[in-house]
């Protein structure tokens, strides 16, 4: 049992780290795309489901 835990631990680690990377690099296009003034619609969308997405993969990584 200690091991499925473990193991579910790991993917969600591996889940965060590629989440926040692209977070990251959604969130510099759209700051980007903002400064310069262009419609940063997609971005921002894109942005908000990253964030949500990394909140549920850090609830669920702390409950593990």
């Amino acid at each position: 049992m200690e091991r499925a835990r473990r193991r579910r631990g790991q993917r969600l680690e591996a889940v965060l780290g590629f989440l926040g990377f692209f977070l990251v690099v959604t969130a510099a296009a759209a700051v980007r795309a903002i400064v310069v003034g262009e419609p940063s619609m997609l971005a921002s969308l894109i942005l908000f489901v990253l964030l949500a997405l990394m909140g549920w993969a850090i609830r669920e990584r702390l409950r593990c």
